[in-house]
């Protein structure tokens, strides 16, 4: 591939991106986040438990958050 100097387009040595710092900032601000986007961890529930004591402590977990639950 050949490139032709005459076609390519230069900025001016005295053009501001060559004077001013480069500017970095956040896109995900906190304002722009919703709410309930809270971070929910993992709940472990060991092996020995049975299937009714393991949605006792999902229900006790999820009330912790402040979250609610509607059951079936």
């Amino acid at each position: 591939m050949t490139v032709k100097l005459k076609d390519l387009k230069v900025l001016p040595p005295d053009h501001k991106i060559y004077k001013e710092p480069f500017k970095t900032y956040s896109v995900n601000t906190s304002e722009q986040k919703p709410k309930n986007s809270n971070k929910v961890d993992f709940i472990r529930f060991p092996k020995h438990l049975s299937e009714q004591q393991r949605l006792e402590k999902l229900k006790k977990h999820l009330l912790a958050l402040g979250l609610k639950y509607k059951q079936r």
